[in-house]
Parts: structure tokens; C-alpha cells; sequence
């Protein structure tokens, strides 16, 4: 897997893991209803990794008291080789044993895999993997080994210990008992459509051209690297001397011609590995747009490129490399979303909306300013018979509630507070509004 992964999807991928959880001297993990086993003797075979998480002081007792109230969520049907898989349950389980999660790298594989073009033409085939997976399960009779006839032996409770001092765990949230099939969707949201790559390159050809930027045989070298690394598998990597280019394009270029440029940059920092560059050596190309076309004056079309970039910087694992680089950026990522859900187009309003899902799901679950500030902009525009009127739009914003409050009791009150309106999306004719919103007021209101 890892040595072919960077050529079939652009960035190296070292495995698809499965995971469990080893404690009390016994194995538990997910996949055809939730089992428990002898260490090391599942149908997996031996563990490639061991990770040591903590120590707990959480008894068998309530441990199997825990287990017994999440077989209702991990349920052999409700099993998903993307979106509920033995990953999730493992970090279910953490949460309950040790109060923190397991490492991100591990859950947020499906979703970087599917951030690529590749990814996305594959999803099908990974989609005939789970029917695939649920039949072994069916056939090797796992669910024989499952907790609700297993007993579980009493070992002290540093049976899962490490030289870590222990940790008094948080109790079983009431969340945890919900069947919340939106937590199943994509985490961020992401813009990569590629359809009309040729057409975006001849425009800022074009504009480049009549503006005599650049010698006409220098920005055709340029645009056409671009235009091989974004339709090329594996992509080649950029140079310094290409993103110098679009440095001199966005200092160059009126605001309402440097959209082009932006429409580009979305599709580059995809990869990953061009974020990073970006990031490190040539961030202007990501704060000059931040500071000069996030406000109502800004041209439309350059603000809609821009909102879009943003939505795809912020669904990176990098994301909190830029964002830490001061709460201005997260106070200016806000007012862009403000102004792009205050637009009379549609298209404007629908990406602003996928930029606030994804600024609400980055920032860190705390009482901050911008915490606040995101959650009160959530449930505003929530209330706005213009997003009402988008079903993408009410979505968006629904889905990132629902990921943001889920097990967060602090979010809750904050949203009770504010005063979020559901019923205009309760009584919405589109199932999947209605199956969030009503998913969204379970939660609050349990």
C-alpha cells in the first residue's frame, strides 16, 4: 500500500488500518456488531502497530455497561468500511476509557482518501469491499464472540496502562446512545471539480496576455505545468519558480481579474504536499486573498474563488498550521462567510455555507471568541429564509451543528442560548434536511 499509494493518489498512504482496543485482558473491536477476543487471535492476525493511550480507572463493570449501550450505534447493519468502522468504535471507546480520542492519522484515512480524484472514482469499488466485509463477518460467525455473551475478566484496572499517570475517564454521554446517522458523512467539505480546467487556464491566459504581465511563451510554460499536475496521476510537484508566478499574478492582476488564479490554487493545494509548500514558503498566496477580497466590496466573482479556497485549505490535516497563525485569520474567514451568505447568488451562498461547515468542524471545542462567534454565525444564518430556500446551504450548516455539538454539552447550551430555529428545516421537502434537523433537535434536546 504505501509504496504505490503517492502513484494512484497523489500523496503516500502507509495503510488502511484496522484497529481495536485491548484492555482487561481481552480484545474488542467492530465489525459485524461489536466482539471481543483473545489478544492477537482475531481474524485480523497480528497487530502490525501497538499503541500504548493511557491508563484508566474505569472498572470492567461499567466498561461492560459502556459496551452494552453502544451495541445500539455499532450494529453489524450499520457497519461502513468509510464512515462506521472498527476506527470509530475504537475511538468511541477511548473516549469512554480515557476521555481522548485515538490518533487522527487513523480516522481521518477515509476522508483523505477520498479528498482525491481517485479516491472519488473508487468509492464504488470500496462500497462492494464492505458488502464483501459483512459477508465474512456473516461467515465466520464473529458475532459469536460478541460482548453480549462474553464475560469480562476483572485484571486491575491498569490493565490498558502504560507509564502514563491515569486518568479519571468522562462519563458515557447521552449522545452516545443516539443513532446519529449524519456523523456518517464526509467531516469537511471540499470543491474539487475539475470539468473546466482547460477553459480556467485559457481565461487567465488570456488575462496575463492583455495585460503583458509576462512573455506570452513564459506564462504558457507555467499554466501548462499546472495544467499536467492537475490532470496527472501522480501529479508532478510544483516549483518555487510556478508559485512565484502566481505570487506576481495576485500583486499584478485588478481584483476582478485574479479569480482565474484562485480557481487554480483551490484545485492545487488538494495535495497535500502543495499546501505545505504554500504554507511554508509562499503563504502570501493565501493571506493577500484573506486580506484583500473578504469584504462586500470585493468583486463577486473573486470573493466566490476565494471562499472557495478556503474551504479546501481548511478541509486539509494542515489547516491548524495556517490557522494558528492568529485569531485575525479565523475573525476574517468569518466576515468572508458573512459576506458570502449575504449574496443574492445562489452559487456564493452555497460555498460560503460549506466554508462556515468547515471553519465550525476546525476550530477547537472551547468557550473562545471565535468558537462563539462561528456557533452564533451557524445558527444565525441557520434562521435566514435565504439559506432556508438552499437546501445545500441548510445542509451544510446542519451538518456542522451536528458534528460540533455531538458529546459536547457546553456547544449545546451555547446553541439552546442562541436560540436555534429548526422548524422551518423540519418542515423542508428535501429527506436529507429532514433527517439532519431532526437528528440535530434529538440531540439538543436529549
Amino acid at each position: 500500500m504505501r509504496s504505490m499509494s503517492r502513484q494512484f493518489l497523489g500523496e503516500q498512504i502507509d495503510g488502511i488500518w484496522h484497529t481495536a482496543i485491548v484492555v482487561f485482558g481481552r480484545e474488542y473491536f467492530y465489525g459485524g456488531g461489536i466482539n471481543v477476543a483473545s489478544i492477537g487471535h482475531t481474524p485480523y492476525g497480528s497487530p502490525v502497530q501497538q499503541i500504548s493511550l493511557g491508563s484508566t480507572s474505569v472498572s470492567p463493570e461499567a466498561f461492560h455497561d459502556c459496551l452494552n449501550e453502544l451495541k445500539s450505534v455499532f450494529k453489524p447493519e450499520n457497519y461502513n468500511i468509510l464512515d462506521h468502522n472498527c476506527n470509530n468504535f475504537s475511538d468511541k471507546v477511548s473516549q469512554f476509557l480515557l476521555g481522548s480520542p485515538i490518533p487522527s492519522w487513523i480516522t481521518g484515512l477515509p476522508e483523505r482518501v477520498l479528498r482525491t480524484p481517485i479516491g472519488q472514482m473508487v468509492r464504488p469499488m470500496l462500497d462492494q469491499m464492505q458488502r464483501q466485509m459483512l459477508e465474512f463477518h456473516q461467515t465466520q460467525g464473529l458475532t459469536q464472540g460478541s460482548i453480549a455473551s462474553s464475560s469480562l475478566p476483572q485484571p486491575p484496572a491498569q490493565s490498558l496502562s502504560s507509564t502514563t499517570t491515569p486518568v479519571t475517564p468522562k462519563a458515557v454521554h447521552r449522545h452516545l446512545n443516539l443513532v446519529i446517522t449524519t456523523l456518517n458523512s464526509p467531516t469537511f467539505l471540499i470543491t474539487n471539480d475539475r470539468k473546466n480546467l482547460d477553459r480556467v487556464i485559457a481565461k487567465l491566459q488570456s488575462i496575463v496576455d492583455s495585460r503583458a504581465l509576462y512573455p506570452t511563451e513564459v506564462s504558457q510554460k507555467h499554466l501548462g505545468n499546472v495544467l499536467s499536475h492537475l490532470s496527472t496521476v501522480p501529479p508532478p510537484c510544483l516549483t518555487d519558480e510556478i508559485y512565484v508566478f502566481f505570487e506576481g499574478l495576485l500583486s499584478s492582476l485588478p481584483s476582478e481579474e485574479v479569480f482565474p488564479a484562485l480557481d487554480l490554487l483551490r484545485y492545487i493545494i488538494c495535495a497535500e504536499s502543495e499546501l505545505s509548500a504554500i504554507l511554508s514558503r509562499h503563504s502570501t498566496l493565501l493571506t493577500v486573498p484573506l486580506a484583500q477580497f473578504t469584504s462586500a466590496s470585493a468583486p463577486s466573482g473573486t470573493r466566490l474563488m476565494t471562499i472557495r479556497l478556503f474551504t479546501n485549505m481548511l478541509a486539509s490535516k494542515l489547516r491548524d498550521q495556517f490557522l494558528s497563525g492568529g485569531s485575525e485569520r479565523t475573525q476574517s474567514l468569518l466576515a468572508l462567510c458573512t459576506c458570502g451568505l449575504g449574496s443574492s447568488r445562489a452559487a456564493e451562498v452555497s460555498s460560503a455555507s460549506h466554508l462556515l461547515h468547515n471553519i465550525a468542524i476546525s476550530l477547537p471545542r472551547s468557550d473562545s471568541d471565535e468558537s462563539l462567534q462561528c456557533l452564533s454565525a451557524v445558527v444565525h444564518h441557520l434562521s435566514l429564509p435565504s439559506i432556508v430556500s438552499n437546501a445545500a446551504a441548510s445542509l451544510s450548516l446542519l451538518t456542522a451543528l451536528v458534528h460540533r455539538v455531538y458529546c459536547d454539552d457546553d456547544a449545546v447550551a451555547t446553541v439552546q442560548l442562541l436560540g436555534l430555529n429548526l422548524a422551518p428545516h423540519l418542515s423542508s421537502s428535501d429527506e436529507r434536511i429532514l433527517v439532519v434537523a431532526k437528528e440535530l433537535g434529538t440531540m439538543i434536546n436529549a
